[in-house]
């Protein structure tokens, strides 16, 4: 134990000396242009801080008549209301020198992406899940992402664009502004993680091995997807017309489109229900970047002298010497938590 925690602390100690390093050289490389300075090839394979706002392109979903302008990403998330099988393991010593574990499964239903096959639950009668959605999950991302006047952000960069809006579906013909005709309160019955009442109770729903039902639960990943829920409806929304009526059996209530019961949109969903969803990453957004400037403006990861990458995106207008010191603040944590 001695011997690997050594190592790793000597990995760690290596590997921040080595980010500090090139951030120190990336301090003293740097070229800062003035804010709206157009890309001049007199700085090509320089270090260079650009601030701007952000340009994308026209993205749209053809499936549900989704266009969404000057967008950097547009993502359709599909999710369908289902059983989710938890497994609970309690282990208990019966002697001295013998101990056995104690397995036991709980189901619940919520709402996922994809679909769980029921088929390989413990206990699948009563907890069936219907087929996968015709409409899968899927990420929209602009051919080229702009920032400023002339540069262009590499796959990399436009990857740490994070700045999410919700897309708050409206009817067809509806206004495209807030507070505009079409425009309906949100429901907020959506803010829930979840429809449905939770951990099923009934004895029914509870199998038991021969032990006590535990909490050591292999729940998270379901919890992780309530979280993302949670957190996507807090975001600004921008509402958004669709150009074409929704496929058949799919309707929009509460900016969400959703198909299968009458009670798919409300806290108490059933089972088979499906909805769709979009969130976009909006383009005019004010960014800081550092990264070399190549060919055409194109912005992408710098090679430091000591042959580290450097590139960092901040949102909002940040000097060269903040971007830099909140990096290294950053590689100090990672290495010592």
């Amino acid at each position: 134990f001695f011997a690997a925690s050594t190592f790793l602390l000597w990995w760690n100690e290596g590997e921040a000396v080595a980010v500090y390093t090139s951030l120190k050289e990336a301090r003293d490389a740097v070229v800062a242009l003035p804010e709206g300075k157009r890309a001049s090839t007199a700085n090509k394979g320089s270090l260079v801080h650009v601030v701007g706002p952000t340009s994308g392109d026209t993205l749209a979903d053809a499936d549900f008549g989704v266009v969404y302008p000057n967008a950097v990403r547009l993502k359709r998330t599909s999710e369908t209301y289902q059983w989710v099988e938890k497994q609970h393991k309690r282990r208990i010593r019966e002697d001295e020198h013998r101990t056995r574990v104690e397995t036991s499964y709980t189901y619940d239903t919520r709402w996922k992406e994809g679909v769980v096959r029921s088929s390989q639950f413990a206990y699948p009668e009563g907890h069936r899940n219907p087929r996968p959605s015709p409409f899968d999950s899927r990420t929209y991302v602009a051919n080229e992402v702009g920032v400023g006047d002339g540069f262009v952000l590499s796959p990399t960069l436009v990857d740490e664009l994070d700045r999410m809006h919700n897309v708050r579906l409206l009817p067809m013909g509806a206004s495209g502004s807030t507070g505009g005709e079409g425009w309906e309160p949100r429901d907020p019955r959506q803010i829930a993680g979840r429809g449905g009442d939770g951990d099923v109770g009934c004895p029914a729903d509870k199998h038991r091995g021969k032990g006590i039902l535990d909490d050591d639960d292999d729940d998270d990943e379901e919890e992780d997807d309530e979280d993302q829920y949670a957190l996507e409806a807090r975001l600004p929304e921008m509402p958004v017309a669709v150009v074409k009526p929704l496929p058949d059996g799919w309707r929009i209530r509460g900016g969400v489109a959703y198909a299968g019961s009458e009670v798919a949109h409300t806290s108490s969903p059933l089972v088979g229900d499906r909805r769709v969803r979009f969130t976009a990453v909006p383009g005019k957004q004010t960014v800081s970047v550092l990264a070399k400037q190549g060919k055409n403006g194109s912005l992408r990861p710098w090679t430091s002298p000591s042959g580290r990458e450097v590139a960092i995106v901040s949102h909002g207008r940040v000097t060269p010497e903040e971007m830099i010191t909140s990096a290294e603040r950053a590689n100090a944590w990672k290495t010592w938590g």
